[in-house]
C-alpha cells in the first residue's frame, strides 16, 4: 500500500503537505553538489583579487628598491665577446725604444756592407823579385771602365799570372797580366774606356806613332792611376807614379796632359804600403836603353787582397 498507508493519518497528511518543500530542498543540495565537484575538478578554490593586489603592492617597494642601490638587473648582462687572436702573419710595432735598436742595428749592416764592397774592389799583386815577396794592392775604378774592372775581378778570382818588366823611375811601372789557360771560364771581354762627359779634346791634336787611332778613352791620368797601356785594351798596363817625391808631387796631382785621355784608367794606388813597395822596386837592377827595364822579370799573380771579400 505504500509508505503513507504507514503513518496515522494526521501525520501522513501533514507529510503531504510538506513534500513540495522537501522536494525544492533536496533539488538545492543536488545542485550544490555539482557545483562543488565542477569546482574541485576545476583545480581549487580561485585566489580573491584583492589579495592579489595586496601582495603586488608589497613586491613593488621591493623592486624599486633594487633598482635604487643597483643590485637588481630586470635581464641578466651579456657575456664579454672572447679575445680576438692576432694573425700569426701580422707582427705588432715594435715600441719605439726596440725600433730604435732597429735602426742602428740597420744602420750598422748598411757600414759593414759597403766596407765589404770597398774591400772587395781592392786587388793584390802578389810580386816574387829574386825570392823577396812584395805586394802592390789597387782600388778598382769601374767607373772609368766597366769591362777593365770585370776582368781584373776575373784574373783575381782565377789567380791569372803576370809579370813585371818596365821600370821608369819617377815615371812609371809597367807590366802585363796573362789569364791563359789560369781558369776554365773565359776572360771578359776588354774595350776601351769611354769619353768622360764634358771632357775637352783637341781635336787637332797629333796621335803618337805607338798609339796612331788615339782618342779619348778616359780622365786625364794623375799620380796613382793605373791604365792599359799604348793606349791599348789590355793585357799590358802601367802604373802612372809620376815623381816620388811627395812634397813635389801628391797623389792624385802631376796631370799626364802630354797623354790626354788616351789611356783607359781602371784602378788607383790603394795605400801608402804599396807606394813603400814602388819605392823598394825603383831600386831593383834595371837595364837601361831607350826604355829602362828591370834586369829581372818580376813574376807576378793576380788575387784578391786580404779581406777583399773574393767578389768576382
Amino acid at each position: 500500500m505504500g509508505g503513507l498507508d504507514l503513518l496515522p493519518p494526521g501525520k501522513a497528511a501533514a507529510r503531504e503537505r510538506s513534500s513540495p518543500l522537501r522536494v525544492a530542498s533536496a533539488a538545492a543540495l543536488v545542485l550544490f553538489g555539482v557545483c562543488v565537484t565542477l569546482y574541485v575538478l576545476a583545480g581549487g578554490v580561485a585566489r580573491p583579487m584583492h589579495k592579489f593586489a595586496d601582495v603586488t603592492q608589497a613586491a613593488t617597494p621591493l623592486l624599486e628598491r633594487h633598482e635604487a642601490d643597483g643590485s637588481f638587473s630586470p635581464s641578466p648582462p651579456l657575456p664579454p665577446p672572447p679575445p680576438v687572436a692576432v694573425a700569426a702573419s701580422v707582427e705588432a710595432s715594435p715600441p719605439l725604444a726596440e725600433a730604435g735598436k732597429l735602426t742602428a742595428a740597420t744602420e750598422s749592416r748598411r757600414t759593414e756592407t759597403m766596407a765589404s764592397s770597398l774591400s772587395s774592389s781592392i786587388v793584390a799583386l802578389e810580386l816574387n823579385a829574386a825570392g823577396q815577396r812584395h805586394t802592390l794592392r789597387l782600388r778598382l775604378l769601374p767607373e772609368h771602365s766597366e769591362s777593365s774592372v770585370a776582368f781584373v775581378r776575373h784574373a783575381a778570382s782565377s789567380g791569372c799570372a803576370g809579370e813585371l818588366y818596365r821600370s821608369e823611375k819617377d815615371f812609371l811601372v809597367q807590366g802585363r797580366i796573362s789569364c791563359t789557360g789560369s781558369s776554365l771560364t773565359a776572360a771578359p771581354k776588354v774595350v776601351k774606356g769611354g769619353c768622360p762627359a764634358g771632357a775637352a779634346v783637341d781635336t787637332a791634336r797629333r796621335c803618337p806613332s805607338h798609339d796612331p787611332s788615339c782618342g779619348c778613352h778616359g780622365p786625364i791620368m794623375t799620380k796613382g792611376m793605373v791604365g792599359w797601356a799604348g793606349g791599348s785594351a789590355g793585357p799590358d798596363f802601367f802604373i802612372y807614379t809620376a815623381a816620388m817625391d811627395t812634397a813635389r808631387c801628391p797623389v792624385g796631382g802631376c796631370a799626364a796632359t802630354h797623354w790626354s785621355r788616351d789611356h783607359t784608367v781602371f784602378a788607383m794606388v790603394a795605400d801608402d804600403a804599396t807606394w813603400a813597395t814602388i819605392n823598394e822596386l825603383y831600386s831593383l837592377p834595371v837595364r837601361p836603353g831607350g826604355m829602362t827595364f828591370f834586369r829581372e822579370k818580376i813574376a807576378m799573380v793576380v788575387a784578391w787582397a786580404a779581406g777583399g771579400g773574393g767578389a768576382a
